[in-house]
Parts: C-alpha cells; structure tokens; sequence
C-alpha cells in the first residue's frame, strides 16, 4: 500500500505561439468543467498512478498557456511572461506540505541567478489565494504565485492526483488538527484533487525544454539541473535582457 504525508499577443510572435494562443480557448473550457477525484497528505507517496485527462505533456511539447490571477493581485499569463523571455513554472500542492515550502524557500535562494539568466519563475497551486499570500508574505517570496482554481491548469499539464477514497478524511483530520481547516476550506472546493508536484522551463517561443514530476511528492527539481537547463537555453541566445 502507498503512505501519505503531511494578454493580443499574436503580433510579431512565433508560429508555435500563434497556435498556442488558438488552443488558449480550449484550456479555458476546461477550466469552467467540474473537476472530480484527488490527492493527498502531508506526508509521502501516492497510492495509485495519477488520472491523466490530457495527452502527455513533456519535453519538446508545446506547454499549455494560461492565465491566472497572482495571489497578491492581478493577472499574469504565459505568453505575457515568455515575450520577457524563459519561464521555470512550478506546480505545489499547498502551504501545508512542508516539502512544497522547502521547495518555495529554495526558489527565493536561486531567484537572482534564474533571473541574471534572463527568466520568470511561476509557482502555482490550488489553494485559496488568501492562504498562499499569507504563505508567501511570511516566507518572503518575491516570485509570482498563482491560484489554479480547481487544478484547471495543472490538468491541461497532466498532474492530477487524487486523493483515495480511504485516505480522505485522514488528511482532512490531520490538516484541520495542525492548521485548523481541511482540504476543501484550503482550496475553496469539495473536490479531493491535488497536482503532482512538477518543474518545467519553458523556452520563449513556448516549448517545454525541461521537466521534472513525481507522483512521490517528496521528490523535487533540483535547482541546479533547472539552472543549467536555463544557462543552455541563454548560450543558444534564448534568454532577452531584461532591466
């Protein structure tokens, strides 16, 4: 058994990112579906595979754009961050997964050379934006976090988890005794889904050069493989100066 623990863009751009933006309308569909099933805990492995709802998104695949609201205010989108240059996107379950923190605080660590290197980095979750603001005011994040209302993106990208049956309301019982409200108050749904974490980097013309995902979710990137993933794409000339 597994264990559980605690904006018109089209002018100028590429070809790729034109027909990224035509399939925009199809992510945005899929957004405003009910989403079932989820994932779980604090602590550890998954039980079962991931359900995949989407045709497998890896390296050399065209990344599914989006556009979210920043938890501090504001939208952004992928092809606004990619005229700027390559974007590291990053998919956490929570505030309440210490891995998904240690990872967080990790990013804050390599944010200036990510950004010497010409990229944006992105985080995204589920959560209620109240809670991942609080989150990353206290940690002192100055990246961008984003609210994937539903796991809508994270569905498009082939990282939905969902919680067994068995396990649900375990992991309600252990966030509600360590942070006082369950997984439904956390991310504003009584849907029993989280993302698989996962790392991509993205180059500007939209294509996904590097990924990282495990449904064991105490696995992560490492920094170190995304900065040399970056520092290749800046050698072909990739990266634009940004000041």
């Amino acid at each position: 058994s597994g264990r559980i623990g605690c904006d018109d863009f089209s002018t100028g751009m590429p070809a790729m990112f034109k027909t990224l933006l035509k399939n925009f309308f199809l992510i945005a569909l899929f957004a405003a579906v009910p989403l079932m099933g989820a994932h779980g805990a604090e602590t550890a492995a998954p039980d079962s595979a991931p359900a995949q709802a989407h045709s497998e998104v890896t390296v050399g695949s065209a990344a599914p754009i989006f556009v979210l609201p920043d938890v501090r205010g504001g939208e952004v989108s992928l092809p606004g961050l990619l005229t700027e240059g390559p974007v590291v996107l990053s998919f956490y379950r929570g505030s309440w997964c210490p891995y998904c923190n240690d990872q967080l605080y990790g990013f804050q660590e390599v944010l200036p050379e990510i950004e010497k290197l010409g990229a944006k980095l992105v985080a995204v979750s589920p959560e209620l934006p109240e809670s991942a603001m609080d989150m990353a005011l206290k940690k002192q994040l100055t990246f961008h976090v984003l609210h994937d209302q539903n796991n809508a993106i994270a569905r498009t990208y082939g990282l939905i988890w969902p919680v067994p049956d068995d396990k649900r309301a375990w992991l309600d019982g252990k966030l509600k005794e360590k942070h006082g409200k369950n997984l439904a108050e956390f991310n504003g749904i009584e849907t029993y889904e989280l993302p698989i974490p996962a790392t991509f980097v993205i180059n500007s013309d939209g294509t996904i050069v590097y990924l990282f995902k495990d449904p064991d979710y105490t696995k992560r990137a490492d920094n170190k493989d995304i900065l040399a993933a970056l520092k290749t794409l800046s050698e072909a000339g990739e990266s634009k100066k940004t000041k």
